[in-house]
């Protein structure tokens, strides 16, 4: 799959629960859906409980939106989203830019 900016073509790659969008080599996002992969340092996952979250990044857990958290990754334009369902289950991690 591909699609197009105004000054670049980006390759979609799609796995089994996960999309890896590139653009000129390198990762410009990624959407995890899946449990078998994992998210940062602290391997958060989906179907996991977002109250987990709480202790790691407290302030963020305190101020979300509904039923998703955004990290902004410090020094880029760059954020991670993770949303979870009316059980709190943890469904979906996304990260792109703003």
């Amino acid at each position: 799959e591909y699609w197009e900016t105004e000054y670049d073509t980006a390759v979609v790659y799609h796995y089994k629960g996960v999309m890896f969008y590139v653009v000129k080599n390198l990762v410009y996002s990624f959407t995890i859906s899946r449990a078998q992969y994992s998210f940062s340092p602290y391997n958060i996952k989906v179907g996991e409980n977002m109250d987990r979250l709480q202790v790691l990044f407290p302030l963020s857990y305190k101020n979300r939106k509904g039923n998703s958290i955004i990290l902004n990754i410090k020094g880029n334009d760059s954020y991670v989203q993770i949303d979870a369902d009316s059980n709190n289950i943890i469904t979906k991690i996304d990260m792109g830019d703003y």
